[in-house]
């Protein structure tokens, strides 16, 4: 994590596994931007879409079946409905969010989680998040929280799927 300054307005800084080089005016701060949104209480299968800067986010809602096929594609997940209290929202990071990484409730700090994932410390900031609260339910294209998933409780699903726009 080391940076150098160098003549003319750039930096050389240590990365995980390379050296990058760059000017000192592109590393401004991203403004945040979130979306709070209200899964909606559901009787019957309903979906909606949201865009945000950079990023367009699905969800749905349907009853749990039977032998329950679960996505395995890193853009997309599926979430026990019965498990999420009230609102989420969907931002980049803030200070004690954590991750719950143990079916038993061991959690782990965002900040822990990027140092072991070797995330670079100038994307950390514009990695796009679903929250409760402090809690993750799920990093967009990485980890998902042990505390929503499906098991053979489950009676209501949330599916989320994302692409960049």
């Amino acid at each position: 994590g080391r940076e150098y300054h160098l003549p003319h307005g750039f930096v050389v800084r240590n990365g995980y596994t390379h050296l990058r080089l760059l000017k000192r005016e592109s590393e401004t701060k991203r403004e945040p931007e979130e979306s709070r949104i209200t899964v909606p209480l559901f009787s019957q299968e309903e979906s909606y879409s949201l865009s945000l800067k950079g990023l367009d986010v699905r969800f749905r809602t349907r009853i749990a079946g039977e032998n329950e096929q679960l996505p395995t594609k890193t853009y997309a997940k599926v979430f026990d409905y019965g498990k999420i209290n009230g609102s989420m929202e969907i931002r980049h990071r803030k200070e004690g969010d954590y991750l719950v990484i143990h079916p038993d409730g061991r959690k782990k700090l965002l900040q822990d989680y990027f140092v072991e994932e070797k995330v670079p410390k100038e994307e950390r900031d514009s990695v796009w998040m679903l929250c409760q609260g402090s809690k993750v339910i799920w990093i967009f294209g990485m980890r998902n929280s042990e505390d929503y998933r499906i098991d053979e409780y489950t009676k209501n699903i949330l599916e989320v799927e994302y692409w960049r726009n």
